[in-house]
């Protein structure tokens, strides 16, 4: 009986390091997962020659984060016929933990990330239309259309250097992202108008030019901000 028991235990203990082994050797490789983003800078600059500089910036805050509530934002006022150089930062900024500035991840994961635009009205001269973001079915708000011109100005080489092989992120030239467009605003407007911000996570589909869609793929920013054109 001494020996059955015996034989019984070793029988269990094998077992169990087989399982933990299988289980060390399975386990999935770390995917790159949705950043949680809550805040939102945008800042406008514009500093032609000959005229007064005019640089301003709106914020926007989703203060549940995932939940039901949507962002607040600032209202945006821009001067009317202008070359404007937008740049975006953001971040989490949860109750209760340390806000964290996420745009250095963005930037990092260039060929995972995309900004999207979608506008009404004619607030800008350029790009014409209405944006880039598309009718995903699943939010409102206004809409672009897919390819739609936008101006992209961080089309650049030097996201190859600052991708991150553990991520899963492929290093690759000429990536749109977004943290930087350019903008001419048109005449005044005579009412306020949206502009929409859509921060898509695109690991694995993202295309290396400006006609990203974004059709299979997560969403880590969606804000709205009301715009005007002022004199």
């Amino acid at each position: 009986m001494k020996k059955l028991y015996y034989l019984i235990s070793l029988l269990l203990l094998a077992s169990a390091l087989v399982f933990t082994g299988c289980d060390d050797d399975d386990d999935p490789p770390a995917e790159n997962e949705e950043e949680i983003i809550n805040f939102v800078r945008l800042t406008f600059t514009s500093d032609p020659e000959g005229q007064t500089s005019h640089v301003v910036s709106f914020e926007g805050l989703d203060v549940d984060a995932d939940g039901p509530l949507d962002f607040e934002t600032d209202t945006i006022n821009l001067l009317q016929d202008r070359e404007y150089t937008l740049s975006i930062e953001v971040g989490s900024r949860l109750e209760g933990e340390e806000e964290e500035d996420v745009t250095p991840e963005i930037r990092r994961e260039a060929t995972a990330h995309q900004f999207f635009f979608a506008w009404t009205g004619e607030i800008f001269a350029e790009p014409t239309g209405s944006g880039n973001f598309a009718n995903d079915g699943e939010s409102s708000g206004p809409f672009g259309v897919v390819n739609g011109q936008l101006n992209y100005a961080d089309v650049e080489t030097t996201y190859q250097s600052e991708a991150n092989p553990e991520d899963g992120i492929e290093p690759r030239n000429n990536v749109p992202v977004g943290l930087s467009t350019t903008w001419r605003t048109g005449n005044v407007s005579n009412n306020t108008q949206q502009f929409r911000v859509v921060l898509k996570h695109q690991p694995g589909i993202k295309m290396a030019n400006t006609n990203s869609n974004t059709e299979g793929s997560g969403t880590d920013l969606n804000a709205t901000f009301p715009i005007n054109v002022v004199q």
